[in-house]
């Protein structure tokens, strides 16, 4: 199953004020709460940050956007196309909706699964296992099931769960400086215990 990561979105905030603090050239960007703007224009915003704390294999089109899709209905509406053109690690944000996995594999590296895909979590992830793209939704148990991220709201804040072992088979490693605020779920997963 792999490790589960668990943290709070205020960590995130107060890691990308303190990485901004030791280094200004590592600006991660513009940090909204959860209280204040609908759950899909946070969990937008939330996407385009944590994809700055992601590294990707080397490819050849390493130098292109960075393709964030949604598969299934899609829940966020104008707020993921705020996304685009917004810079991470000098790629530009690209968005697309898909209404199923033909083409996910070649034209995503983001692939947020919405809740209308839950009976089919299973096979959407088996077939998605070893291709780079970070997969992402707001579906309980979905890291569990070998989802990358899930974004969860609980007590008014939004939680990640990181699935470590499945980022490792997808190929995509996630940046030290964000695996050193988090909770780690399922320790007798970690460190070979």
């Amino acid at each position: 199953m792999g490790i589960l990561i668990r943290f709070s979105f205020r960590r995130l905030f107060i890691a990308g004020a303190v990485i901004v603090l030791i280094n200004p050239s590592l600006i991660v960007g513009s940090v909204w709460a959860a209280e204040t703007f609908p759950e899909y224009e946070v969990k937008a915003a939330l996407i385009a940050q944590v994809a700055k704390f992601i590294h990707w294999p080397q490819t050849s089109d390493s130098d292109s956007s960075l393709h964030v899709c949604v598969l299934g209905e899609d829940p966020f509406g104008p707020a993921l196309d705020a996304l685009r053109d917004k810079q991470v690690g000098g790629r530009p944000l690209t968005t697309e909706r898909l209404q199923n996995l033909r083409f996910a594999a070649d034209r995503c590296h983001i692939l947020f699964i919405s809740r209308s895909e839950k009976s089919r979590l299973t096979s959407i992830l088996a077939k998605l296992q070893a291709s780079p793209i970070l997969t992402i939704a707001d579906t309980k148990g979905f890291a569990q099931l070998g989802g990358i991220l899930n974004l969860e709201i609980a007590n008014d804040r939004v939680i990640f769960e990181i699935n470590v072992r499945s980022s490792q088979i997808a190929g995509l490693r996630i940046d030290t400086r964000l695996l050193e605020l988090v909770t780690i779920v399922g320790d007798e997963l970690a460190g070979g215990k």
